[in-house]
Protein backbone atom coordinates (compact mmCIF):
# COMPACT_ATOMS: atom_id res chain seq x y z
CA UNK A 1 0.00 0.00 0.00
CA UNK A 2 1.43 3.48 -0.85
CA UNK A 3 0.96 6.33 1.27
CA UNK A 4 1.17 9.49 1.35
CA UNK A 5 2.53 12.97 3.27
CA UNK A 6 0.22 13.48 6.09
CA UNK A 7 -1.59 9.77 6.11
CA UNK A 8 -2.26 8.03 9.63
CA UNK A 9 -0.67 5.20 10.54
CA UNK A 10 0.13 2.53 12.07
CA UNK A 11 2.82 -0.85 12.28
CA UNK A 12 1.31 -4.25 11.36
CA UNK A 13 4.42 -5.62 12.34
CA UNK A 14 6.57 -5.73 15.92
CA UNK A 15 7.56 -2.11 16.49
CA UNK A 16 11.37 -1.47 16.16
CA UNK A 17 11.42 0.52 19.33
CA UNK A 18 8.98 1.25 21.84
CA UNK A 19 8.31 4.82 20.97
CA UNK A 20 8.23 3.94 17.33
CA UNK A 21 4.93 2.36 17.41
CA UNK A 22 1.30 2.86 17.76
CA UNK A 23 -0.99 5.31 15.57
CA UNK A 24 2.00 7.94 13.97
CA UNK A 25 1.86 10.33 11.11
CA UNK A 26 3.83 10.17 7.40
CA UNK A 27 5.64 13.59 7.48
CA UNK A 28 8.31 12.29 4.96
CA UNK A 29 8.33 10.12 2.33
CA UNK A 30 12.54 9.18 1.60
CA UNK A 31 13.88 8.27 -1.68
CA UNK A 32 14.16 4.76 -0.34
CA UNK A 33 11.23 2.48 0.23
CA UNK A 34 11.24 4.25 4.38
CA UNK A 35 8.57 6.79 5.34
CA UNK A 36 9.48 9.29 8.04
CA UNK A 37 6.53 8.80 10.52
CA UNK A 38 6.32 11.32 13.87
CA UNK A 39 4.43 8.91 16.38
CA UNK A 40 2.01 10.38 18.80
CA UNK A 41 4.24 8.66 21.85
CA UNK A 42 7.51 10.73 20.49
CA UNK A 43 6.34 13.83 18.24
CA UNK A 44 9.44 15.83 18.19
CA UNK A 45 11.18 12.59 16.34
CA UNK A 46 10.72 11.63 12.77
CA UNK A 47 11.49 7.42 12.50
CA UNK A 48 12.27 6.18 9.15
CA UNK A 49 12.44 2.40 9.17
CA UNK A 50 9.18 1.46 8.19
CA UNK A 51 8.23 0.75 5.04
CA UNK A 52 4.82 0.38 3.26
CA UNK A 53 4.50 -3.37 3.57
CA UNK A 54 4.65 -3.01 7.45
CA UNK A 55 1.93 -0.12 8.25
CA UNK A 56 -1.59 -0.14 7.96
CA UNK A 57 -4.01 3.04 7.99
CA UNK A 58 -4.53 4.42 11.64
CA UNK A 59 -8.29 4.23 12.55
CA UNK A 60 -7.26 7.26 15.00
CA UNK A 61 -6.78 10.92 14.71
CA UNK A 62 -4.42 13.12 15.60
CA UNK A 63 -6.23 14.78 17.63
CA UNK A 64 -8.03 11.52 19.32
CA UNK A 65 -4.75 10.37 20.58
CA UNK A 66 -3.01 13.05 21.30
CA UNK A 67 -2.84 13.01 25.75
CA UNK A 68 -5.29 15.63 27.42
CA UNK A 69 -3.53 17.91 30.05
CA UNK A 70 -5.80 18.33 32.93
CA UNK A 71 -3.51 20.21 35.24
CA UNK A 72 -4.99 23.65 35.99
CA UNK A 73 -2.16 26.57 35.58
Amino acid sequence: MAFQVGDRVEPSVAAHMPEASGPGTIVEIADSAAYGIRFDKSPKETHRWYVGSELEPSKTTAKESQPVNMEIE
